[in-house]
């Protein structure tokens, strides 16, 4: 068994580009962490600074959600975080993760930082809200970082 993370963003596009999703009735909310013209700008009591708008259902693209795996000795791991060459790994394997130095962050949870070209290979996966629906692509170093570097802009993690 591996441990997966599941993707909490909901995301969209709208005018061709991605936001962040919530559904609120009729109506849905998006929203960037980044200035979007025509968005309001709300600054939330801890600071947090995102705008936000609020369109028909009809405006906008289907929802889903990304998240990135990495493969390592036939393993599947979910990408928890990508920072200075690093990618961030999560792992419910107990007799791997002791193997291979991984640590213990919470009971039967195992986490471990490695070289991002440590790993034998890379995937991005779209998931369809909703239905069974799922894209993978394969994806080089570069591409990853890339991906990375969008993905974070987007969506604001």
């Amino acid at each position: 068994m591996n441990y997966m993370i599941e993707v909490k963003n909901m995301l969209t596009e709208y005018k061709g580009q991605i936001y962040n999703a919530e559904i609120q009735g009729n109506n849905i909310c998006i929203w960037k962490y980044i200035p979007v013209k025509g968005f309001e700008k709300v600054v939330t009591r801890r600071g947090l600074t995102y705008y936000e708008k609020t369109v028909d259902m009809s405006e906008v693209g289907p929802f889903y959600s990304v998240s990135f795996i990495v493969f390592k000795d036939k393993m599947k791991f979910t990408v928890k975080s990508f920072l200075n060459g690093k990618i961030e790994v999560i792992c419910d394997d107990r007799e791997y993760a002791e193997t291979h130095g991984l640590s213990e962050v919470e009971h039967g949870v195992w986490c471990a930082q490695k070289q991002v070209d440590y790993f034998d290979k890379i995937q991005l996966i779209k998931s369809i809200e909703n239905s069974d629906e799922k894209e993978s692509k394969e994806l080089s170093v570069n591409e990853f970082i890339e991906a990375w570097r969008i993905y974070v802009k987007e969506v604001g993690i």
